[in-house]
């Protein structure tokens, strides 16, 4: 087919990748339980800094007054240089996981320095998680209690917490919290696919409805959906198709009474031609060869006239045969539509000197198409034919026509006919050709109550088909 013809196929805008509904939103929700998380995880350090820094300033308190009670019966001289008998017991008990406590004397003397340790090894955490716990909350400073007692300095009590006691205790905590979010995460995530699922289901319904409209079903309706949103879409529909379905029919009848009547002249005018003027021919080249025969050796320049005269008669009949066949060929009306689709083929095959092969496979009941429909058929094959030794530069061609059985009950048996060239292909199916070729096929297929579309497939040719229904109750007279 040549490549300036276009089909009916829709023009596709920019590619661009489909997006599944259900599985975005899943993914939106983990995404914001993960943000959620990563906002926890500072609201948990900032928290549990300062439960730190609360915690070593209660022991670094109870401490201090601990020692003040113990040292109020020494003299202001010892109780500057002895420490505390019992302080590893002490503070012992009074230090929780982690914490560490010591005691500096008024002369800056530090001794008593006691840790706790801050649980298993197996419950230590990752180092990654150390080194980020370290980043996060930075060195925490150690708490300073100072001890007075009658106004006199008795020394002071420092306290701190490992950061490994701290780390762990983050980790514990924001394992704990982990587990809730992602079976909180989880639980969204399955409500919103079986939710986001339910609401898009009659989707489907829609999708077949714009799939039986893409097909020519004009008779296709949506049902009422439950939704307010789908439920618009449903009436919009509806009422598209039907007026689609009024405009159709309306441009079908037009154009059925255009192109029936233009087939109608076309076999009007040839049948007068064939009947009046090629009879009126064929007695001139009887007479003409009859005045040739009776002048013989008497007048031969009245047979030299004659045999010119026969001769021109002959030209003027080859000339009008062509006529007729591009009008309408008679073997259509005598012998049917198949066997002037052969007559075509032979034809065309004749014309291109045998560059171009023509295979004509037929397996369709075309004795049950009227006149005119097997009219338009032939017109169509021929206009398809016709592009092909004009524009397609294509060696091989395949006419196939078959019978088909149409997947919508109820609905007749189809005609499916296509021309496959391996031409060049070029072009967009899409943009209007500034030829009438594809039109005229168009609104031949529109007026028997088909459809037509031509596909360009680079490197492989044309495919054009034409699907029609076979059994037509228009007459053709």
């Amino acid at each position: 087919m040549p490549a300036t013809m276009t089909g009916s196929g829709s023009r596709n805008g920019p590619e661009s990748k489909p997006i599944d509904l259900k599985w975005s939103l899943v993914r939106h929700v983990l995404l914001a339980a993960l943000v959620g998380y990563g906002l926890v995880i500072v609201v948990l350090a900032a928290r549990t800094e300062s439960v730190v820094r609360r915690a070593d300033a209660a022991v670094a308190d109870a401490l201090a007054r601990h020692i003040e009670v113990r040292l109020l019966p020494f003299a202001p001289g010892a109780r500057s240089a002895a420490p505390l008998p019992d302080w590893d017991g002490i503070v012992s008990t009074a230090l929780g996981p982690g914490q560490c406590a010591r005691y500096i004397d008024p002369r800056g003397a530090s001794f008593g320095s006691v840790c706790v340790g801050s649980g298993p090894a197996s419950e230590e955490p990752p180092l990654w998680f150390q080194h980020a716990a370290s980043g996060l909350l930075g060195d925490l400073p150690a708490n300073e209690h100072p001890i007075v007692s009658g106004g006199a300095a008795l020394g002071k009590v420092v306290t701190n917490t490992l950061p490994a006691a701290v780390s762990r205790q983050l980790w514990r905590d924001l394992g704990q919290l982990g587990f809730l979010t992602a079976i909180l995460a989880g639980v969204m995530s399955l409500l919103v696919y079986a939710a986001i699922d339910r609401a898009l289901r009659p989707a489907g319904a829609v999708l077949q409805g714009l799939n039986r409209v893409a097909e020519g079903d004009l008779t296709a309706r949506l049902p009422g959906f439950g939704l307010v949103e789908l439920q618009r879409i449903s009436d919009v529909f509806n009422e598209m198709a039907v007026r689609l379905e009024q405009t159709t029919t309306e441009r079908a009848a037009l154009a059925t009474r255009l192109v029936d009547a233009e087939e109608e002249t076309r076999r009007h005018i040839a049948r007068e031609l064939h009947d009046d003027l090629a009879q009126r021919l064929s007695a001139l080249s009887a007479m003409a060869g009859t005045v040739a025969v009776a002048a013989g050796g008497d007048r031969p320049d009245i047979a030299a006239e004659a045999r010119i005269l026969t001769s021109a008669v002959s030209d003027t009949m080859r000339t009008l045969r062509a006529t007729l066949s591009g009008l309408r060929p008679i073997e259509l009306d005598d012998l049917g539509l198949a066997a002037s689709l052969e007559g075509l083929v032979e034809d065309c095959k004749r014309r291109s000197a045998g560059a171009l092969s023509i295979a004509l496979t037929i397996e369709a009941p075309l004795e049950q198409l009227s006149s005119t429909a097997a009219g338009h058929v032939y017109r169509i094959v021929q206009e398809g034919l016709t592009n092909v030794m004009r524009h397609a530069g294509a060696r091989t061609v395949a006419i196939e026509l078959r019978a088909r059985s149409s997947d919508r009950p109820g609905s007749r048996q189809q005609l499916v006919l296509t021309v496959e060239d391996d031409g060049d292909a070029q072009g967009d199916p899409a943009t209007p050709s500034a030829g009438l070729g594809l039109i005229g096929i168009r609104e031949r297929a529109l007026a028997l109550g088909g459809r037509s579309e031509l596909r360009l497939m680079p490197g492989r040719g044309h495919i054009l088909t034409v699907v029609i229904p076979i059994e037509l109750e228009r007459s053709g007279s």
